[in-house]
């Protein structure tokens, strides 16, 4: 249960008061405490997205490994949410990069389901398992592709071969679809607008030659 010290740790979290925080953990505040909705002081400040907050939790022993009543850890919750200085704070501190919730999702697909491509690149950096899937089968490259988040498409199609993840043949040719329909748009515009120049070029310099032949009629 928590004491009168652990909820002015709440309130100072959701304040982003870090000076607070830091006051109240040395005197004597729980990191470990829950509220009555079952959240520790590091799911909450990871939830706000307060990475001060966070790293001074962390500092004071805060458990990485502590869940929601829907079993997300503050690493899942930081993803989703795309905090990304947290992300990174909490994988310094060795979060459990393959942790999932109650419904399978790890980390690495509720970044790529919401589209955070910054926390995405992150979690691969640090190794997250490409191939994990949630309760409904589905990848993270799966959910970027259906919610057409082409960055995080990128960054996937760039950190594994597609033949290795086991993705069925629909979701695969939508995700290099979209991907090389992005990547290809601008370039071929530039093309069009070269071609354009060079053929008004051409058009100028032989309206020219032909008034300098008639010109040259004219003289003789």
């Amino acid at each position: 249960m928590a004491t009168e010290d652990d909820d002015d740790l709440f309130q100072a979290i959701k304040d982003n008061d870090a000076k607070k925080v830091e006051a109240l953990l040395k005197s004597g505040a729980n990191p470990e405490a829950t509220t009555l909705r079952g959240f520790t002081a590091l799911i909450i400040a990871t939830r706000k997205g307060h990475a001060d907050c966070v790293e001074l939790l962390l500092e004071a022993g805060a458990n990485l490994g502590a869940t929601t009543p829907g079993g997300s850890t503050a690493l899942i919750i930081a993803a989703r949410k795309g905090h990304a200085d947290c992300v990174e704070l909490l994988l310094e501190a060795g979060a459990n990069l393959d942790a999932a919730n109650s419904h399978d999702s790890t980390a690495l697909i509720l970044a790529a389901w919401a589209g955070h491509a910054d926390c995405l690149e992150l979690l691969l950096e640090a190794g997250a398992d490409l191939t994990a899937t949630n309760n409904e089968g589905a990848t993270a490259l799966m959910l970027a592709t259906q919610g057409g988040h082409a960055d995080c498409i990128n960054l996937l199609e760039a950190d594994w071969a597609l033949a290795r993840a086991n993705i069925p043949p629909a979701f695969a040719s939508a995700a290099l679809g979209k991907s090389r329909r992005r990547k290809k748009s601008i370039p071929s515009k530039k093309r069009r607008m070269k071609t354009k120049k060079i053929k008004s070029s051409k058009r100028r310099k032989s309206k020219k030659k032909k008034s300098k032949r008639r010109r040259v009629i004219k003289k003789k």
